[in-house]
């Protein structure tokens, strides 16, 4: 089975599950997700995000799900919280700026 034979998400094959995704997860959350599956590797994907092909045991399979879930909502989080502290920025900026034009 080659690699780009393997369907996008979770394919059970043998005794194990084959896992390719892409997700929009932080390299470090990647990281951290290869030190628990060992069988996992991952890389930067450009815009897609990262790239995640591996196997996980079938005992493995709701852990890995559940892991993987919540380093995307992480991740999602960070996205959020980073465009609030831009936006919360760029209008102390404009007040700044409106006031200095008064003076």
């Amino acid at each position: 089975m080659s690699r780009n034979s393997i369907p996008f998400g979770y394919t059970a094959f043998g005794g194990v599950i084959l896992v390719k995704l892409n997700a929009k997860i932080s390299f470090e959350q990647g990281d951290q997700l290869k030190k628990k599956y060992p069988n996992i590797r991952h890389w930067d994907n450009g815009r897609f995000g990262t790239a995640i092909e591996g196997f996980i045991q079938r005992g493995q399979t709701e852990s890995f799900i559940r892991d993987f879930s919540a380093m995307r909502l992480d991740a999602k989080i960070e996205r959020l919280m980073e465009q609030k502290a831009a936006l919360l920025d760029s209008f102390f900026i404009a007040e700044n700026g409106a006031n200095l034009d008064l003076l």
